[in-house]
């Protein structure tokens, strides 16, 4: 317990000094409210200006990705117009007919557009959708059609907005240049997407009571606006209206600027972001008006001043009181002392546990919010300091001591450590402990202390996770890639460059497509990019180069992040070099297919093509051959000479087989001397018998092999699909059975099989 003060009739000071110390203090403290309430309502302005800038910057990038992502869609229109349009101006006169059927199906892809039509090179319009039959429609004045048939590079051409000459509507052309076979001009294709588009599309947005979104041309034409200005037409086009602030800002081309001005049209001030859009010579403007941002604003500083009016009102009500009981003034001083400390120290902490230690007695009294903190009910734990030392953690407990031995001897203006507290039900948690001696003796010795807990357990296990992750990320043996909305490459690490050679400094801020080896087609790439957009992944096999040049086989794995509304933020690529194991694969599936001694096709591999030339052949009511031939005298050979020799001659001989045939065609080696021949397609029968009696002939010359001349000859036997077997097994069947017939008649001869041949041989 605090010892009470007594106070003497000597001590107690005049009744006129205690009025004017109490009105004194009153006022200060007004002031001081006052001072802290004005700082922060700068603080909340400040802040509310921040999210108003942020909030119209996201706007405008908002509206630039689907203003683009149209532009994006008209500019594959008009590629895959101009592609066949060029081919069939190639292919002879074009059938007007067919090509306007064309252009209303190109069209009706593109929703947004109110036409796609063609000019001829003297500008008149002669395909597409409203073009009337005799009615002669000449686009050579304007300025779009100009720049096309004057020059060849002009590409994507994007006109000023114009009232269209078919419809009498406000539009903006977008059009590309045809040239004929010889690169001669022979016209423009143009889509014409509606200014009333646009305007429908921005009206859509909340920008409140006065905002105001337009699209400009890179030379500051108003292309639209919305809401559109009184003295505008077709969406306020055509003006020029431009703040000296805003030209200014432009003189560098800048992508994006963000400023605060009055509206050169209307005089209302606004926060602008005014955006480039990335591969059009188009600006987007978007503007909130200050008057509907402040709203807010205004409803939070009424709200404080009527706060800060209470507080005043009920300090000068106080004060009143006290100055009634000016015989208690010195108790009663010391205690609003103490309360207006503790309001301090609450303040400053938000809805954090307060806490107040007696430094002579032991005591700690707690705010209910303190024994909640760690799961304690008020009668569960004690209030004295001998309770709460035990539950600090054993690997916390000497830096805290360190951190308060140095306040309590006044070497640290405050007290101020993290460190973890045993909870009732044995869990940790780590809060942070902020206090300060509010009260010592006249030797300087603390007496009283005051301070906030502050439950930190969530951040501290997002700073553990967050240094796991970049463990994790810097450790990790697949190189890693980050990259930002913009594709633009913001981190790599070290595995990236132990893999593709480049460090993080020559790769931050550039492409990922740096790595391509540039062999696969745009459609691998544009299936890539739909699946990742659809799924938010894609994985598979991926070609790319290394800094040296030298082109891998990389596995690869990318995933999309997205923030809390879904917008993207990051993707994140893994990838890893398989080239040694795909070259594994490859060795492992040649051998398991192919002769050890020949390298030709075994009979696995045979049979997997004889079933495929089977259903190739059934399919096209084609022929096809099948032939089997051992080698006559071959026995000998490997008697007299030993079996390398033996091995030579079988190379020999499958080179010299393989020669005659076509490069469709299929020799393997089953087993010891004998060999298939597989043709896979064939205009006659009869055909096979020529082939056949060329690789007989060809097998009766004599060898020459290993210093020996050798002299072998083959029995071949021959089978027609579909005359000899409608599936593999019996053409197998029928082909062996024809081979040993050949034998059987004085060998060095071609048989083709006939009907009862299996029996004979029997």
């Amino acid at each position: 317990m605090q010892k009470r003060l007594v106070m003497t009739p000597s001590l107690l000071p005049s009744r006129r000094n205690f009025t004017r110390s109490l009105v004194v203090g009153v006022v200060l403290l007004n002031l001081v409210v006052i001072a802290l309430a004005a700082f922060a309502i700068y603080q909340d302005k400040l802040e509310h200006d921040g999210r108003t800038r942020i909030t119209t910057e996201n706007t405008s990038l908002l509206i630039e990705r689907e203003a683009s992502a149209v532009l994006d869609r008209v500019d594959l229109a008009l590629h895959s117009v101009i592609h066949e349009v060029e081919h069939r101006i190639a292919d002879g006169p074009v059938d007007e007919t067919h090509l306007n059927d064309f252009l209303r199906g190109h069209q009706s892809h593109v929703p947004e557009v109110a036409s796609l039509r063609l000019t001829d090179a003297n500008g008149v319009v002669r395909y597409g959708q409203g073009v009337q039959s005799g009615t002669v429609i000449d686009l050579s004045d304007r300025d779009f059609f100009v720049l096309q048939r004057g020059n060849p590079g002009a590409g994507l051409v994007v006109g000023r907005p114009t009232m269209a000459r078919i419809g009498k509507d406000w539009v903006l052309p977008l059009s590309r240049r045809m040239n004929l076979p010889s690169g001669e001009f022979t016209g423009i294709v143009y889509i014409d997407i509606p200014i009333e588009y646009f305007v429908n599309a921005f009206s859509a947005l909340n920008l409140g009571s006065h905002g105001l979104v337009a699209l400009r041309s890179v030379d500051h034409v108003s292309v639209a606006r919305y809401p559109v200005a009184e003295s505008g037409g077709g969406g306020s086009i055509g003006q020029f209206a431009l703040s000296d602030q805003l030209r200014q800002l432009l003189l560098g081309h800048p992508s994006s600027v963000t400023y605060i001005a009055p509206s050169p049209t209307d005089g209302i001030e606004r926060t602008h972001s005014y955006r480039k859009l990335a591969r059009y010579p188009l600006y987007v403007v978007v503007g909130l008006a200050r008057r509907d941002t402040l709203d807010e604003w205004w409803r939070r500083t009424s709200q404080t001043a009527a706060v800060v009016f209470l507080f005043s009102l009920m300090t000068a009500l106080f004060g009143g009181l006290v100055l009634r009981s000016w015989r208690s003034k010195l108790a009663a001083a010391e205690a609003l002392q103490e309360s207006e400390q503790r309001w301090g120290m609450a303040l400053e902490g938000g809805s954090f546990s307060v806490w107040d230690w007696n430094l002579e007695t032991g005591d700690v009294q707690l705010s209910k919010l303190g024994k909640k903190l760690f799961g304690f009910a008020d009668d569960e734990i004690g209030d004295h300091i001998t309770e709460w030392e035990p539950r600090c953690h054993p690997d916390d407990k000497a830096q805290v001591l360190a951190a308060m031995k140095g306040h309590l001897r006044g070497r640290t203006h405050n007290f101020d450590a993290e460190f973890r507290v045993r909870c009732k039900d044995g869990s940790w948690k780590w809060i942070r402990t902020r206090g300060i001696v509010v009260r010592r003796d006249a030797q300087g010795k603390p007496l009283r202390m005051i301070g906030t807990h502050t439950d930190i357990s969530e951040r501290r296990r997002r700073e553990d996770e967050l240094r796991m992750s970049a463990a994790v990320f810097n450790l990790a043996d697949e190189a890693m890639v980050v990259t930002g909305p913009q594709d633009e490459i913001v981190s790599v690490n070290p595995a990236f460059t132990a893999i593709t050679g480049y460090t993080a400094e020559e790769v931050i801020g550039r492409n990922p497509r740096l790595l391509s080896a540039k062999t696969h087609s745009k459609d691998f790439y544009l299936e890539l990019w739909a699946t990742l957009m659809e799924t938010g992944q894609w994985s598979g096999e991926v070609l790319n180069r290394k800094k040296s040049g030298e082109v891998y086989v990389g596995w690869l794995s990318i995933k999309r992040v997205l923030d809390d509304k879904g917008q993207l933020t990051h993707h994140v690529a893994v990838f890893s070099d398989i080239t040694a194991r795909k070259a594994a694969e490859d060795r492992i599936r040649h051998l398991a297919l192919h002769d050890a001694l020949t390298d030709l096709p075994n009979r696995t591999l045979l049979t997997e093509r004889l079933e495929q030339a089977i259903v190739h052949a059934r399919r096209n009511m084609s022929h096809l051959g099948l032939m089997y031939f051992d080698l006559d005298k071959f026995k000998p050979v490997n008697d007299s000479f030993g079996h390398e020799v033996g091995d030579l001659l079988l190379k020999a001989v499958a080179r010299r087989a393989s020669a005659c045939l076509r490069a469709s065609d299929t020799v393997g080696r089953i087993g010891g001397d004998e060999f298939v021949v597989l043709l896979p397609t064939l205009d006659e029968g009869k055909d096979a018998l020529v082939v056949a009696e060329n690789i007989r002939a060809a097998l009766s010359q004599a060898f020459q092999v290993a210093g020996h001349t050798l002299n072998v000859s083959a029995s071949i036997g021959l089978t027609i699909y579909p005359d000899h077997g409608a599936d593999e097994q019996e053409l197998t069947r029928n082909a062996d059975a024809a081979m040993y017939q050949a034998k059987k008649c004085g060998r060095n001869r071609v048989v083709l099989y006939q009907v009862g041949m299996q029996n004979v041989n029997r």
